[in-house]
């Protein structure tokens, strides 16, 4: 059985109380976000170094000069 919360709110710039029913999530629902979030962030890092490993490897390549041979 999950817990259910009730939150209500009354104003005088309101018509009447807002009532509002919210579940708790259950424990797999909390697993699957968690795997979730743990995904994107390990693919964060994974495109992270990827893209540290291409600027590294450019940075030390020599760029080609013109030889001058169209005259």
């Amino acid at each position: 059985m999950e817990d259910v919360y009730t939150c209500q709110v009354e104003h005088s710039s309101l018509p009447g109380p807002i009532t509002v029913l919210w579940e708790a999530q259950s424990d797999s629902a909390r697993s699957k976000m968690l795997t979730v979030v743990g995904g994107f962030v390990l693919g964060l890092i994974f495109l992270a170094l990827g893209l540290l490993v291409y600027l590294r490897n450019k940075k030390g390549r020599p760029v080609p000069q013109p030889t001058g041979l169209l005259s």
